[in-house]
């Protein structure tokens, strides 16, 4: 038997984002570890993501791309384009910007 969900639902880690991001960063970490052992990938990756975008516009993208290219190597299968797409944009925008 699985155990249940993160119970830390996407609009309140929002609310947090918006006004308190170091809490927000909290909650994206816990939700993660809680997350983990459940066995629900999809979601488990989707948060992932999530988050790595949270860290890009805070300018953290040096801990991004790692979450980035783990959400990648899940999604490189021919079910999931859009998936693939939507992290696509997210790695490119960790990339250095040429000067």
């Amino acid at each position: 038997m699985r155990p249940a969900a993160p119970s830390v639902g996407p609009a309140r880690i929002e609310a947090e984002n918006r006004s308190k991001p170091a809490e927000a960063d909290k909650l994206f970490r816990e939700v993660l570890e809680r997350i983990a052992p459940t066995g629900y990938l999809t979601l488990h990756m989707e948060i992932r993501r999530d988050y790595a975008s949270f860290l890009i516009d805070r300018s953290r993208t040096a801990e991004a791309r790692p979450l980035l290219k783990e959400v990648r190597s899940f999604y490189d299968t021919p079910a999931t384009p859009f998936e693939r797409q939507r992290t696509d944009g997210l790695l490119q925008r960790c990339m250095p910007v040429p000067r």
